[in-house]
């Protein structure tokens, strides 16, 4: 139910979830279940659905833009 202002994308066999309450979770999902390899709390509350584009994720929060991936991009 916190997941209701940002849809998950899928990218590299992985979901990135963001969450209403700021939570940003990576996670791999298979027949066994889900496993979480990444949690990170950001700042404000997530907005929309992340983006994908030359090896970065960037994703809207209420209170900045923010991007994770390879050092150099511009996000």
């Amino acid at each position: 139910t916190e997941q209701i202002h940002a849809s998950p994308i899928a990218a590299d066999g992985k979901l990135y979830v963001p969450m209403n309450n700021g939570r940003f979770f990576v996670v791999r999902p298979s027949d066994a279940g889900p496993e979480v390899l990444c949690e990170v709390e950001l700042e404000g509350n997530c907005l929309g659905a992340p983006a994908i584009a030359g090896g970065g994720i960037s994703g809207a929060t209420s209170e900045r833009l923010e991007c994770f991936g390879r050092p150099g991009i511009v996000g």
